[in-house]
Parts: structure tokens; C-alpha cells; sequence
């Protein structure tokens, strides 16, 4: 993730509550809802005044090609934070014409934040937020019938639980050729299945 300048506040100071403050206290906020493009300006406008993290647009972009090429029609992200990366992708699910982003956060405070963000943008009946930890998460998806493929992956959430997660999709038989994981920061998933596109 790309972290922006650090200030007085810091994460466990509440920045994620002072975003909200920022975005819902503009007054033109009639004409952000409903677009993804103008919260995502507000959350990185945030962000070069308190220190805060998020994919950020180099890597960022990379995904939404990646959207554009493999038009997915489910999109999973392990690691939600306050939405950015929903927003974001999951608006490009929707445009390509997929039918849901899934994004899997545990921390519920973060989660809300994310909820709240996701409604403003338009994405709430399209980005299902769900709260818990990512590895109980996952298997719930997969009992379900909700998830029996993943088509395309972001990863993001808790360092050492990268190649844990992975491996248990990969048991569940989640992930199998043709399977897209993207993974952010430079950490190494050593550990995947042949034919799975790791980047």
C-alpha cells in the first residue's frame, strides 16, 4: 500500500472517523454521491493532510487494466480498510460487466467506514462488504455457493495470512488455472498453484 505523508494523526488516532468528517462535511456533497471518481478524490485528497494508506493510482491502475482484460464477473479483495480499493475496483467490476465485488475486512469500525464511503459512491447493491476474519470468510463463501472460483484476487489484508489464505483456496479448489491473484506491497507469495497468474 502506498503510504501518504504522516502528520500529527496517525491510524490509531481516528483518522478513518476524521475521513468521514472531511468527505460528508464538504459542501457539495449532493454532487459527489453517486460517483465513485469524486469520493476516491476526496479519500486521496485526505490523505496529503494525515497520514493514511491505500492502493494508490500506479498500482492501482495495473488492477483496473487487469479488469478490463479478464472482465470478471465476482472480484474478491482480502483486506478492505476504509474502501478505497472497493470503490475503485469494484466500480470497474460493475462498468465491465460483472455482478459483484466482494470485499473481506476484519476489523468492523474499518468496515463501517468502508460501508458508509461504498453507499456514497453508488457501489452498496454492488460491493458486499463482509466482516470477519479472511480465512473464515473465505470458506464461507465457498460452502455457500456464493464463491466456487475465484477469477481475479486482490490481496492486502494481514501480511503473514497471505500465503495461508492462498493456500486454503487453493484446498477448497478455489483457486485453479486461470485463477488472477494480485498481491500488494512487495511481500512474496511463495507458495501457488501452477497455472495461477501471480502478480
Amino acid at each position: 500500500m502506498t503510504a501518504t505523508k504522516r502528520s500529527e494523526y496517525t491510524r490509531e488516532e481516528g483518522s478513518e472517523v476524521k475521513l468521514l468528517h472531511f468527505i460528508f462535511g464538504q459542501p457539495n456533497i449532493d454532487q459527489i454521491r453517486g460517483h465513485p471518481d469524486k469520493v476516491l478524490n476526496l479519500i486521496e485528497e485526505f490523505g496529503q493532510q494525515y497520514w493514511f494508506a491505500n492502493v494508490g493510482h500506479p498500482k492501482g491502475d495495473i488492477v483496473v487494466s487487469l479488469i478490463e482484460e479478464l472482465r470478471p464477473r465476482k472480484m474478491i479483495e482480502l483486506g478492505g480498510y476504509v474502501g478505497y480499493s472497493a470503490i475503485l475496483f469494484g466500480d470497474a467490476v460493475r462498468r465491465h460487466g460483472g455482478q459483484r465485488y466482494i470485499s473481506l475486512e476484519l476489523n468492523p469500525e474499518f468496515a463501517a467506514v468502508a460501508n458508509m464511503l461504498i453507499e456514497l459512491a453508488g457501489l452498496r447493491d454492488f460491493v458486499h462488504t463482509i466482516v470477519g476474519r479472511s480465512d473464515e470468510s473465505l470458506q464461507k463463501l465457498y460452502t455457500s455457493g456464493e464463491v466456487e472460483h475465484v477469477e481475479l484476487m486482490f490481496i492486502d489484508h494481514y501480511k503473514p495470512a497471505y500465503t495461508a489464505d492462498v493456500q486454503l483456496c487453493e484446498e477448497l479448489g478455489m483457486i485453479s488455472p486461470g485463477s488472477v491473484l494480485v498481491a500488494d506491497t512487495s511481500l512474496l507469495i511463495t507458495w501457488c498453484s501452477l497455472g495461477t497468474r501471480l502478480i
